[in-house]
């Protein structure tokens, strides 16, 4: 082993164990697992006073404690469809999901009962999960 790859190792090692430390908590990871189904969606101009309007869209999303997403639908997108399957690993620091598969992670904002995906755009693109039981 001659001393590039040695050093690129070390330099990947550290940082593998870097972005480790800089985690989000387990309680807030503990909140972020389990079934999803979206519920409501905001585009601006929509009129309503919060900014949101129900869906009638079937689209679930299940975070799983061992890593792994599944979604009847495009998590990437604004898309409400549920024509595309999607699976993949999942993450998160920062209050930012990292969707395996997505170009640009994903913002988010959390309560026991709500989650609510924000995605990169001009106008308020957000879809609101609730919590399935």
């Amino acid at each position: 082993m001659n001393n590039t790859t040695f050093c690129f190792n070390i330099k990947s090692v550290i940082i593998l164990l870097a972005l480790g430390l800089v985690g989000c908590s387990s309680e807030q990871q503990a909140v972020l697992e389990g079934n999803w189904e979206l519920a409501e969606v905001s585009v601006v101009d929509q009129g309503t006073a919060d900014g949101y309007t129900p869906t009638t869209s079937d689209k679930e999303l299940t975070l799983g404690a061992d890593g792994v997403f599944e979604s009847n639908g495009d998590l990437c997108t604004l898309s409400e469809g549920t024509d595309v399957s999607t699976t993949g690993k999942w993450g998160f620091t920062d209050n930012v999901l990292i969707i395996e598969g997505c170009a640009e992670s994903i913002a988010y904002e959390l309560t026991t009962s709500e989650l609510v995906l924000i995605y990169d755009c001009l106008e308020s693109c957000k879809h609101k999960y609730v919590r399935r039981s």
